[in-house]
């Protein structure tokens, strides 16, 4: 790798003389603003960077040594060296300048799957479901307060079993603002939530849920069927 002020003519000659190539990669500032101490800053830089990795051999009859360019200008020769690395290595995954460690990435990885089970079996223990009456719910209670959250694709009971009573409780009313808001749709006999909504307490969820009067505390139940009265 190297830098050049003709590159068509340092291209003819390495075809010419040179056979262990396929690609050429070139890289130009299109408004004209790189000086030769910038391109022998850079040069030095991405040099640095592939002998680091180790994945090629360097045939460069000299090592190319780092210009002295002001700190400011370091930063924003930095930022190009960045995007250069990026094409190379990331965009084409052609010329990773970075080592890969595949033992450190697969224990890396192990880590983070079993991080993600342990959150997501502490999940569940703080969610809550109400399956009765063909309901198919789940939800958490928000913070230390009353509040209770309903999660997306839960579903209420049966609309053609709803109780009577339902329409003289603030729980229709609440239905059909819902309704409205898109937040509720109708599919199959059952209302589905199309997003994940936090009512004021358990019993509002769980009145809207049921189609009925109920008692949010007791119906809302752990996987383990301990209900939120019991845990509180």
């Amino acid at each position: 790798m190297g830098e050049t002020e003709e590159a068509a003519i340092r291209l003819l000659n390495h075809d010419k003389k040179k056979e262990f190539w396929d690609y050429a990669y070139f890289f130009f500032s299109n408004t004209h603003n790189l000086n030769k101490a910038d391109v022998k800053f850079l040069e030095a830089k991405i040099y640095q960077a592939i002998k680091e990795a180790g994945r090629y051999k360097l045939e460069n009859a000299s090592i190319p040594k780092e210009s002295h360019v002001h700190d400011i200008r370091q930063s924003e020769l930095m930022d190009m060296f960045k995007t250069i690395e990026f094409i190379l290595g990331g965009a084409f995954n052609l010329f990773p300048f970075k080592k890969v460690d595949l033992q450190l990435e697969v224990n890396e990885t192990k880590e983070k799957i079993n991080h993600l089970k342990q959150q997501l079996d502490e999940l569940e223990k703080e969610t809550f479901y109400m399956t009765q009456k063909g309901a198919d719910a789940k939800g958490y209670l928000l913070g230390e307060g009353k509040k209770f959250v309903v999660l997306k694709g839960s579903k209420t009971a049966s609309i053609e079993k709803a109780a009577n009573s339902f329409k003289e409780i603030s729980a229709a009313t609440n239905l059909e603002r819902l309704k409205k808001q898109g937040v509720l749709q109708e599919i199959d006999g059952y209302y589905q939530f199309n997003e994940t909504h936090i009512f004021n307490s358990p019993s509002g969820a769980s009145d809207l849920i049921y189609l009925g009067a109920t008692n949010g505390w007791k119906e809302w139940k752990n996987k383990e069927g301990e209900s939120l009265e019991k845990l509180r």
